[in-house]
């Protein structure tokens, strides 16, 4: 029920902070996918137009454990632009990619 990757582990407890954003930087979506972690990048890097990198985001555990385990995806733009997307195993991918869209 942790971050895999200690810089990874680190950068999403730094974003966390920052979830006083206002609601458009902080969209949510419920992916159902054999592989979120992927998804969420390329949702991502179309909502930002840019290529993610290492300093960019980190994935964090929210609820581990079988296949409804869920993974957050952070980011952190220049400019304190934060957003962050959460993938599960109870939600549709059409509506994930039109909160990713927003």
């Amino acid at each position: 029920q942790h971050a895999s990757g200690g810089a990874a582990a680190a950068a999403a407890n730094a974003a966390s902070p920052a979830g006083g954003a206002s609601d458009e930087a902080l969209p949510q979506a419920m992916l159902e996918l054999a592989n979120p972690k992927g998804r969420l990048q390329e949702l991502l890097m179309q909502k930002l137009r840019r290529s993610l990198t290492e300093a960019d985001w980190a994935f964090r555990i929210v609820q581990g454990g079988g296949p409804g385990h869920r993974v957050a995806l952070s980011v952190v733009c220049p400019g304190s632009e934060h957003i962050e997307i959460v993938s599960g195993a109870f939600g549709k991918l059409k509506d994930a990619e039109q909160d990713a869209a927003r």
